[in-house]
């Protein structure tokens, strides 16, 4: 039997013997050979690297070392950007500082190319985008999650006072204002400020705005750092507010829902399972910050949450729509509350393929797929094929296909 099959089993493992390669990167490296320096942009699956990399005239080896993040190199004498010599640098002064700037005591070098207008000896990375030397404060990080950071044309911050300036936790201040993503923040006061929330994730990758983001207060007002245009929270009240988690916040007034004032009431907010929040009166959209209007009907008190669209209390089963073309929650006709549970059952019945997602004692579920559809019901008489939770088999993975193969050699 063993004859029959085995020319297939070379065939089906080639795929997965070659998925198996680790993954290859690049990265300028250097090797010594012959009491010289060879430099070059090789891979980690290379054999014989120093084969694809170049001679550097000139270099010592005594003193050639590599600088953070791996694409600037230095000896006593010299600096090299991706192996190239950088003309007039001065190798016993050069230093990496971010990104692919570097400086020597005299310039300050973006991707081997001296940038004019900076001072060399006192220019410094604050972190979380922000550059400065004893000329002025720049800004080359992003303020919005689809803009990239800008290393290659830092802005210089016209009223940012570089005597002064500091970078906290994704705030910048100065003697006189407070910034955010390279802007300053038109009213805040910067002698009263502090930090409530701090930035998260590494100050070197150019993005404040990641969430959870930054939040901060003076004497008057909160603040937050986001990619949004709106820096201050409307309304609020620096006495009272407290963070809730990384997206809500909230003070004696309000509920915030990153910068926006929500409807909820701070009193009696919480945040539930599933993707749910509530107050007293009403649930919500904990992604969104939204009120769902027409959950007027539900019992707080009894609303169970099966997952993040079907949820159900003593009354009646509910199906949230939370896409953007949904139209929120609808009741599901026909289900038993009491029995009704969110279940995965896919099954094929007289050639027709099925894939619920929810099921009572009487039928199983399956929700609008468009706007102004219907729920599909199927009573569990009308499909005596299906079984609950059940799977059709598939072959999904490494260890079902070896025990397809194996199966065929005992058969």
């Amino acid at each position: 039997m063993l004859g029959r099959y085995a020319i297939l089993l070379p065939l089906l493992l080639v795929p997965f013997v070659a998925s198996a390669t680790p993954p290859s990167f690049s990265y300028f490296g250097y090797e010594i050979k012959e009491n010289a320096i060879y430099c070059g942009h090789i891979s980690s699956s290379d054999r014989n690297p120093i084969d694809k990399m170049k001679k550097i005239e000139g270099a010592d080896v005594g003193s050639f070392e590599s600088l953070k993040g791996g694409a600037y190199h230095r000896d006593k004498n010299n600096a090299y950007y991706q192996c190239n010599k950088i003309p007039g640098a001065a190798g016993e002064t050069f230093s990496f500082v971010i990104d692919a700037y570097a400086k020597d005591r005299d310039h300050v070098y973006y991707k081997g190319v001296a940038k004019q207008g900076f001072d060399g000896v006192s220019f410094v990375y604050l972190g979380y985008g922000y550059l400065k030397d004893k000329n002025g404060v720049y800004w080359i990080g992003s303020s919005h999650p689809n803009e990239p950071p800008h290393p290659e044309a830092p802005q210089k911050i016209s009223q940012a006072n570089a005597n002064f300036f500091t970078v906290k936790k994704g705030f910048a201040t100065d003697n006189k204002n407070l910034y955010c993503n390279g802007k300053p923040i038109v009213g805040a006061d910067s002698s009263t400020f502090s930090i409530i929330q701090p930035a998260t994730g590494d100050a070197n990758s150019l993005r404040v705005s990641t969430a959870p983001y930054p939040h901060a207060k003076d004497k008057s007002r909160v603040y937050i750092c986001s990619p949004h245009e709106r820096n201050v929270l409307q309304d609020s009240d620096p006495d009272t507010f407290v963070m809730v988690d990384e997206i809500y916040s909230k003070d004696k007034n309000h509920v915030y829902h990153f910068a926006d004032m929500t409807e909820y009431d701070p009193a009696t907010f919480a945040i539930l399972e599933k993707g749910f929040v509530r107050d007293e009166y009403s649930l919500g959209d904990y992604y969104s910050g939204n009120v769902i209007s027409n959950f007027a009907d539900i019992d707080l008190d009894s609303v169970e949450f099966l997952d993040r669209s079907w949820l159900k209390d003593e009354k009646a089963v509910y199906y949230y729509d939370h896409g953007p073309s949904g139209v929120g929650v609808r009741i599901v006709p026909g289900a038993d509350p009491a029995t009704f549970k969110h279940t995965y059952t896919f099954c094929y019945v007289q050639m027709t393929k099925y894939n619920f997602q929810a099921e009572d004692k009487d039928a199983y579920y399956y929700p609008p797929t468009y706007k102004n559809a219907d729920f599909i019901r199927v009573s569990k008489d009308d499909v005596p094929g299906c079984e609950s939770g059940s799977i059709t088999p598939r072959i999904n993975s490494i260890g079902a296909i070896f025990a397809w193969i194996f199966g065929l050699f005992r058969n």
